[in-house]
């Protein structure tokens, strides 16, 4: 199975959500390079080249990109929940996630910054940098917490407490926090 196939799978069945998971799970525990087939899932039509609200001309077609984003987010949070499972990223697949994200992040701050936009696109971004470990440079602590607001991450808690990046990283945030948003 491809990723185009993955997610059009995923989006055809987004209804029946539990039995989703353990699907994507297997799926991406059995493939060779999970890495490379999340990565064909976002960068393919994903989110970072595309507008939040692109102007279309039906509602079937704006329904099934929401469904195609629903999809690649429950992809991401899958791949997250496996990815202190001793996924290895190939450096290629690194330094392609790291300049989408990168993307993302500016096609974001162009429509407004992370605390106005959508909830899913900003789960979209704090799974994608969850799951594939993105440079400290390029989000620094007020970012991953701004999205974590814009993205109502208790939804998704179970998967980034399971990440293999996200987690070294919250005693820094966690200290940001203290400093600077408490009195």
């Amino acid at each position: 199975m491809n990723s185009r196939q993955l997610k059009q799978h995923v989006a055809a069945h987004i209804s029946e959500m539990i039995n989703l998971r353990e699907e994507i799970v297997k799926a991406l525990k059995l493939a060779e390079d999970p890495a490379k087939l999340v990565l064909g899932c976002i960068i393919s039509r994903g989110f970072r080249g595309n507008r939040r609200f692109p102007v279309s001309r039906t509602v079937v077609h704006d329904n099934k990109q929401k469904l195609s984003r629903m999809a690649a987010v429950l992809i991401l949070e899958c791949f997250v929940m496996i990815s202190s499972d001793g996924i290895e990223i190939e450096k290629s697949d690194q330094e392609c996630a790291a300049k989408a994200a990168v993307d993302w992040k500016i096609r974001m701050l162009k429509e407004g910054g992370f605390g106005k936009t959508g909830e899913v696109d900003a789960r979209g971004l704090l799974l994608f940098i969850s799951g594939f470990g993105i440079q400290d440079h390029v989000f620094n602590p007020p970012d991953i917490m701004d999205l974590m607001r814009a993205s109502n991450w208790k939804g998704i808690s179970t998967a980034l407490c399971r990440s293999a990046f996200l987690i070294p990283k919250m005693p820094c945030m966690l200290l940001f926090c203290l400093y600077f948003l408490l009195p």
